[in-house]
């Protein structure tokens, strides 16, 4: 997957995350479940939010600092020639 992809999918999630947070608010100032669950997801809610959030800040800045060159490895025992 391109980096480009992975960066727009993150922001869907984070998109998505956020909508669900509003529901879990609205499910819990109109008391539809009991409140120990409503909170627990959404704090778990807001935890994932601000995980995908620096997910994809580190993923800009890593695209905008442009491709890395990595080694190649080399096999113990062999040589470099």
């Amino acid at each position: 997957m391109a980096r480009s992809d992975f960066i727009h999918k993150l922001g869907l999630v984070f998109k998505e995350l956020n909508e669900s947070e509003v529901w879990l608010q609205l499910i819990m100032a109109r008391s539809l479940v009991s409140d120990n669950k409503a909170a627990l997801a959404l704090d778990n809610c807001t935890a994932l939010c601000r995980i995908v959030a620096v997910s994809r800040r580190t993923a800009r800045a890593n695209q905008a600092a442009g491709p890395k060159t990595k080694e190649p490895e080399i096999a113990p025992g062999s040589s470099k020639n």
